[in-house]
């Protein structure tokens, strides 16, 4: 008689944080969580896991399977979560958390809490070398790189720098309007 089904699954327990398993398998692989053992690298990039099939899950990111496609719109993905997800958002407009102040519907509480700025007006971020403050992550990681030489784009023509690809491939433009090229 298999134990686990009669509801007792102390017989795979984690005698490190009492964490219960369907099977020794399982429990065997849970515990390389606490002894760090990672036996399985990623033939390209090194990377080590627990377990033979997350590595090769991982592998696939490098060689570009996606093995899981949407029924819907035949888009891809390398796993179930990521199709999952996908599903959610574009197809099924989940969106189940509400801003109290302008009654604007969000898929994720943390959009709720992002979208709060637009009404608190609330600066977040903090640069430390010049004291700028910003209300949004991207605009604050922008103005870091104007601090750092070494982010920037940098032309090839009149060597004036820009943060982005995009700002530098706008302004090579004026240089072939210019010379007519």
């Amino acid at each position: 008689m298999n134990l686990v089904h009669l509801g007792n699954t102390d017989r795979f327990k984690c005698l490190q944080c009492g964490k219960c398993f369907s099977s020794d398998a399982n429990l065997y692989t849970h515990r390389k969580t606490h002894t760090g053992e990672r036996p399985f690298s990623c033939s390209i990039c090194q990377k080590s896991f627990t377990t033979k099939s997350n590595m090769q899950t991982h592998e696939k990111i490098h060689l570009g399977i996606k093995s899981f496609s949407c029924d819907m719109c035949q888009k891809a993905f390398l796993d179930r979560g990521n199709l999952k997800k996908h599903k959610d958002r574009v197809h099924l407009d989940v969106k189940r958390h509400q801003c109290n102040m302008c009654l604007k519907w969000f898929q994720w509480e943390r959009e709720v809490k992002e979208h709060m700025v637009v009404h608190t007006k609330e600066k977040r971020f903090s640069c430390e070398q010049c004291n700028k403050q910003f209300s949004w992550e991207y605009s604050y990681k922008m103005h870091l790189k104007t601090h750092s030489a070494e982010n920037l784009h940098c032309c090839q023509i009149c060597q004036k720098t820009y943060m982005t690809k995009q700002h530098l491939k706008r302004h090579m433009k004026s240089h072939v309007d210019k010379w007519n090229i």
